[in-house]
């Protein structure tokens, strides 16, 4: 009996259709007509009561009357299980007629039964094991409702394969969607289909699919959308996030969804490595560009990076493969191609700018939640809201660190009457010792800027280090710490 039990398996995933108790099938036809076969033997070899397995008899095929009428004649007729080959035995009864040799599906039945035999015949006890063990199960999703039963159909058959868990997904996100707005429903489904899968085809993976690479960005933007609207848990699986976010349960559903709409369409017909080219670099100062200080594995390219690993973790779930550090840098950059109308691209490099300094300088307040459980994340995106949409840098609330967005506006102030500076200010921001925090150096003196570069540039820091604390202190208050070196 323990072999039994921890032989249980599920068989994935079956579609059909329901209607007045009656389930007729999309695909699982093979892997239930296995599955009768296999009750329909039990029964039989162990001469079970009829009343038992009568149940039988609600099988059946409607594609040829052939096939239907075999099914039936199997559970009423008997057979004496004397025979090696059970097909034989059955093909030589009287009730058999010759013409059903030509009903492939008869034919692939009776194959299986041999199978069957074959597997099982040294097995006592098989019809109890099946009839009360729930040995077999299956996944079920009922398309009834949804009105794409032909078209799931045809694109099944056309493969010759079952539905992936991304179209099982993506048929249960449409339905959301069909359930509140006719016009969103077909916008949605041809956009999934032809407009983002030419976004993402270029991204594809060995295999030469771009399901998880959609539904990688999928999550970022619900992420997003579950942090403005304080929803926890954030890790929600996709249908979860497609249900609470996007049904018309959500006050805010339609809205989501434009959003959501938006944020995929913001790529659409544009060179997206070319765009993250021109925005970021990792080297030498670029002018005009923002310098990123990457970690290993890495690349300038967010989007690409977001579809490849956004909610994928490393360290047994400790670590976050797309950082809450890119979260924020990527839905900078998302608010900007989403408002490309109405921003210049003068200003997003200047924005863009300012949203990596405070990043890079706010270790301590980069997290999903503080410590008494208030939902950071919503304060630090409505602060990349701010600054990317309306250029402002708000201090009110709390998000970002306090200090650097406090020498972000001095900053902004200070390029009002010299901004003959500002090329020497952003490369004294991009050296990789500062990354973004110039307060060690001021904005007194401009003359520092290029001083300060040059000695770092051409020195032993420690060394350096070691002659500043000879000198005074230069330490610096962030918060209640304080920072040496």
């Amino acid at each position: 009996e323990s072999i039994y039990e921890q032989r249980s398996i599920t068989l994935d995933f079956i579609y059909g259709d329901v209607e007045a108790g009656k389930l007729t099938l999309l695909d699982g036809q093979q892997r239930l007509t296995t599955l009768f076969l296999l009750y329909w033997y039990a029964a039989k070899k162990e001469k079970i009561e009829k009343q038992a397995y009568n149940f039988l008899k609600s099988f059946s095929y409607a594609t040829r009357f052939s096939s239907r009428d075999f099914c039936k004649a199997l559970v009423e007729e008997e057979i004496n299980f004397c025979s090696e080959e059970l097909s034989k035995e059955i093909e030589n009864q009287a009730w058999y007629p010759f013409d059903w040799k030509n009903d492939p599906t008869i034919q692939s039945m009776l194959v299986m039964i041999d199978a069957i035999n074959k597997k099982f015949k040294n097995i006592e006890h098989l019809w109890q094991y099946l009839s009360e063990k729930n040995l077999i199960s299956f996944y079920f999703l009922p398309l009834e409702k949804m009105g794409l039963s032909d078209e799931l159909y045809i694109k099944m058959n056309s493969r010759g394969k079952p539905l992936t868990d991304f179209e099982h997904f993506k048929a249960e996100f449409l339905e959301i969607i069909k359930a509140q707005s006719e016009p969103l429903y077909k916008e949605f489904s041809q956009k999934i289909d032809i407009d983002w899968t030419d976004i993402l085809f270029p991204y594809r993976g060995e295999n030469q699919i771009i399901d998880d690479k959609f539904m990688r960005y999928f999550k970022f933007i619900s992420h997003i959308l579950c942090y403005q609207n304080d929803i926890r848990p954030l890790e929600y699986n996709e249908f979860k996030l497609a249900k609470q976010l996007y049904a018309k349960e959500n006050a805010n559903s339609i809205s989501n969804l434009e959003f959501l709409k938006s944020a995929f369409d913001c790529w659409h017909g544009i060179d997206i490595d070319a765009f993250f080219n021109s925005v970021f670099y990792t080297d030498s100062y670029e002018c005009g560009k923002t310098k990123l200080y990457l970690k290993e594995g890495e690349t300038t390219n967010l989007f690409f990076d977001c579809c490849n690993y956004h909610s994928e973790f490393a360290n047994n779930g400790r670590n976050r493969l797309f950082s809450l550090n890119s979260i924020l840098l990527f839905y900078a950059v998302v608010l900007y191609r989403q408002n490309i109308t109405s921003i210049t691209q003068q200003n997003f490099r200047r924005r863009i700018r300012i949203v990596r300094n405070l990043i890079e300088n706010s270790q301590y307040e980069i997290r999903e939640f503080d410590q008494y459980g208030n939902n950071q994340m919503q304060r630090l995106l409505n602060d990349v809201s701010e600054i990317i949409l309306n250029g402002n840098i708000v201090t009110e609330d709390r998000g970002f660190n306090l200090l650097q967005k406090q020498e972000e506006q001095s900053k902004l102030a200070w390029l009002q009457s010299n901004s003959q500076y500002q090329e020497e200010l952003f490369k004294l921001e991009d050296y990789d010792l500062l990354k973004g925090t110039i307060s060690i150096v001021g904005l007194h003196s401009h003359q520092n800027f290029s001083k300060f570069i040059n000695l770092f540039d051409n020195c032993d820091k420690k060394l350096i280090s070691k002659a500043l604390l000879c000198i005074g202190d230069y330490s610096q208050n962030l918060g209640w710490r304080t920072q040496l070196g």
